[in-house]
């Protein structure tokens, strides 16, 4: 009716309706001049109508389309981890209506370990709005729960849920608890679950046998000792493709005598004994155990801790936060055989020893894939022969940067060279092949030999690949040299600082003098100089204060300033025969 009062009205030239000033008879097509004045004047108001009603039937058109909603769901799975039975636990997803129109949804639920908090039943979702839906989930059984929610929306579809249950076994030394023994809690438990041992002492050689669980102490292992001297094996056994979902935390493994390894003569892993398996080993003590050649001729590995047989499937060994103390073996790694890839971090390893021969701390031979060792205090380990703190042979022409060697000290260290005359025996760290080493502290470390030159109280170089890198160390007060290398032409040795070591801070046979790239021959300013220091440092030490930054492992001050020491006494670098 209004449209048409509008057009009768234009029309018939009564109360022309109103329009933009932009619209002129001008700017009308025209097909033929009007003959008469009446005749343009009826043809203007017969225009000015028909632009309008075309105008208000376009806006009418826009005005009436319709929106359309838009539904963004997250996120789209919520996986609830592993559910002790009895426990609950809650997630939330969102359902986001970012379209112009009202979003439909009707969210629904039918499973039995899943319930729906809120957020439920129908309702609709303005544009621009939110839903938070909760979703709890209690599970019913050990199994893996698996659920959809239906959204009620074709655009929306659905949310999967998933979530496992699990069951924690407690273990007393009295055999009152859920299982009589450690190995009756483990074979009892199944993926996911969490074998709980209280304190006490518990005469037992340990197999995870393909566990994925948690097998965790409720008092630390200071109170919670595992002791392997009753059996001829090693105290944990980790050989069935355990990987990092097996956790072993909080305990002391000790007494242990190894699992024959390679031979019928040889013993490894008198603690630890881990064959194509990678746990995890987290906050444990592992000491007092032994790995011995049953025969002159073999060649036991590992008196606290072995690991090798390498599988590409596997991740990692992490060893993060132990104690690896005290442990012998009679060949070579008295604390920790390394076979496999590796996280080796934070952890304390100290007072080890090898009875004839290498890396009282520890020992890696071959090509064995990527190994880290950073974080951790290399403390009086001794090497009958070579590397007191470490023995790193990367034979098989295996990459120098995939061993990584970073914010270790390494203190107090010695290599005897018992074997027999040899170049370098390498007190702190002893290295063929070459490897990245960079900010660590050596110091205090001392290596023998009987052979010509300098053994290599700090650091020992042999044979070095490209890729080998040495730089912002810190060698101080090691003895019979800080480093030794038969060459450095494919290795660099960048801005370390060196500092009265015994004899020489750098020794490279048949050159004079050197300095290499910006090293630093000044005293670190120890807050201890004697060899029960820690590696701390004070608050005005050149390794602090460099403008290029930290040298060392130790990155804070540990004691106010102190006054320097003068220079070294037995020379900077160089080259010396030994009579």
């Amino acid at each position: 009716m209004i449209l048409r009062r509008m057009w009768w009205s234009a029309w018939e030239g009564r109360g022309r309706p109103s329009r933009p000033e932009a619209t002129s008879l001008e700017s009308l097509p025209k097909c033929e001049t009007p003959a008469s004045p009446d005749a343009r004047n009826d043809f203007s108001r017969w225009g000015v109508g028909l632009l309008l009603l075309l105008a208000i039937l376009s806006c009418g058109r826009q005005s009436t389309k319709p929106g359309k909603p838009v539904c963004e769901v997250i996120p789209d799975t919520l996986d609830f981890g592993h559910v002790e039975l009895g426990n609950t636990a809650e997630r939330t997803f969102r359902v986001t209506n970012t379209g112009t129109a009202g979003l439909r949804a009707s969210i629904h639920l039918d499973c039995g370990a899943f319930r729906l908090l809120d957020g439920s039943a129908d309702t609709t979702i303005a544009p621009g709005e939110t839903l938070a839906v909760r979703v709890k989930y209690s599970p019913e059984s050990r199994d893996e729960a698996r659920c959809n929610v239906e959204l009620g929306d074709v655009a929306c579809g659905s949310v999967a849920l998933v979530g496992n249950g699990f069951r924690t076994w407690h273990i007393r030394a009295d055999g009152s608890g859920d299982a009589p023994t450690v190995q009756a809690g483990i074979d009892s438990s199944r993926d996911g679950d969490v074998v709980l041992v209280g304190p006490g002492t518990y005469y037992e050689n340990i197999n995870l046998r393909g566990r994925a669980i948690h097998l965790v102490s409720e008092a630390g292992p200071e109170m919670t000792i595992l002791d392997g001297s009753h059996g001829d094996a090693p105290v944990i056994v980790c050989k069935s493709h355990e990987d990092n979902d097996t956790v072993i935390e909080g305990f002391t493994a000790q007494g242990g005598s190894g699992a024959l390894i390679n031979d019928p003569y040889s013993k490894g892993g008198g603690g630890v004994w881990c064959h194509f398996a990678a746990p995890v080993i987290r906050g444990c003590i592992i000491r007092r155990n032994e790995a011995l050649n049953l025969q002159p001729f073999g060649n036991a590995r590992g008196g606290g801790i072995s690991f090798g047989a390498t599988d590409p499937t596997l991740p990692p060994i992490l060893l993060d936060g132990n104690v690896i103390e005290d442990n012998y073996c009679s060949r070579n790694a008295g604390g920790i055989n390394i076979g496999a890839p590796c996280i080796i971090q934070d952890n304390v390893i100290r007072g080890n020893a090898t009875g004839t021969g290498d890396g009282g701390g520890l020992y890696l031979i071959g090509n064995v894939g990527k190994v880290i060792i950073r974080r951790n205090l290399i403390l009086e380990n001794h090497a009958a022969d070579h590397g007191g703190g470490l023995y790193l042979a990367n034979n098989s022409g295996g990459d120098p940067t995939l061993i990584a060697v970073n914010e270790n000290v390494i203190l107090g260290n010695t290599a005897s060279g018992s074997e027999g005359p040899s170049y370098g025996t390498g007190g702190g760290v002893w290295m063929k092949g070459g490897a990245i080493l960079v900010h660590n502290t050596l110091a205090f470390n001392l290596a023998q030999t009987t052979g010509s030159g300098l053994a290599g109280g700090g650091c020992c170089l042999l044979r070095t690949r490209p890729g080998t890198l040495i730089r912002y160390n810190i060698f101080y007060k090691n003895l019979e040299g800080g480093i030794v290398t038969d060459d450095l032409s494919t290795a660099q040795l960048v801005r370390n600082l060196l500092f009265a070591n015994e004899v020489v801070d750098i020794e490279i046979p048949g050159t004079p003098p050197i300095t290499q790239e910006g090293n630093l021959f000044l005293d670190p300013l120890f807050c201890d100089t004697t060899a029960t220091s820690t590696g701390a440092l004070a608050e005005n030490s050149p390794a602090l204060t460099d403008s290029l930054g930290v040298i060392g492992a130790v990155s804070t001050p540990g004691c106010g300033p102190k006054t320097p020491a003068v220079a070294s006494p037995w020379g900077r670098a160089g080259s010396r025969e030994r009579k």
